[in-house]
């Protein structure tokens, strides 16, 4: 049987056209299976260069990462490719400015029939940075410690130098591996299921400072499809930094 796809669409509506570079941070759920898919199009009249590298969490991102897709594209033409299976990391989008990227990460399940539940990823760019030495919370990540919620953390460093970040607002035990991170060029540093099963209900609202432009953020996996236990529907979300009103145009 075809496999059910639930595809959520909140935090990207349109997919805008893309020139110069974009970064799409992701960290895998920890022991649930993950992939990255991704759409490219070339939206102009004439071949247009496109490309996507993989750089993997902890890995120095000024080497260029693996090649994932490099190549000249038809007009009006989508090229699809999956990548990275249960992989924590960031994928590095570059081309011409009719090159516009569609980016979803999906968590798949093995009932039968099998179900996958997929959400669109946001196109991150230099303009999305929190300059370095600023303070940046995200707000209420929360695991039950059964492994129906799942909270995993990460930080981009969007600088071309070694970043070194603090975190504080996560619960002592989790407060403790997180007491130096260092993160390497254009990199994340991952942390799967950040609260772990010891802690029944734990949650935290973490502030991240760093040294280097950067973004924190973190994805939280909902629910158990096939569970019989499991009464909500599954689902992924991205939380982003929080946005202070007092910043808002």
């Amino acid at each position: 049987m075809r496999a059910l796809r639930l595809l959520l669409f909140g935090l990207l509506i349109a997919v805008p056209a893309l020139a110069g570079t974009a970064y799409v941070p992701f960290v895998a759920a920890g022991g649930r299976p993950t992939q990255v898919n991704f759409d490219v199009v070339n939206l102009g009249t004439v071949l247009r260069l496109g490309s996507v590298h993989f750089v993997a969490a902890g890995e120095d991102g000024n080497g260029g990462g693996t090649d994932v897709l490099s190549l000249r594209m038809d007009p009006g033409k989508t090229y699809s490719r999956t990548c990275c299976g249960n992989a924590s990391g960031l994928l590095v989008l570059s081309g011409a400015p009719q090159i516009a990227y569609n980016v979803y990460l999906e968590e798949v399940f093995a009932p039968v029939p099998p179900t996958s539940v997929s959400l669109r990823l946001p196109l991150i760019t230099g303009k999305d940075a929190v300059p370095a030495g600023s303070r940046a919370t995200l707000l209420k990540l929360f695991g039950d410690g059964a492994g129906v919620v799942v909270s995993s953390f990460g930080i981009l460093n969007l600088g071309h130098q070694t970043a070194r970040c603090s975190v504080v607002g996560f619960p002592p035990y989790v407060q403790f591996q997180l007491q130096d991170i260092v993160i390497p060029p254009v990199s994340v540093a991952a942390y799967p299921d950040i609260f772990g099963r010891p802690t029944l209900g734990a949650q935290g609202s973490p502030a991240v400072t760093c040294d280097q432009p950067f973004y924190p953020f973190a994805l939280i996996y909902r629910g158990l499809p096939g569970n019989p236990f499991s009464f909500n529907l599954p689902w992924v979300e991205f939380v982003p930094p929080a946005v202070p009103l007092g910043t808002v145009p």
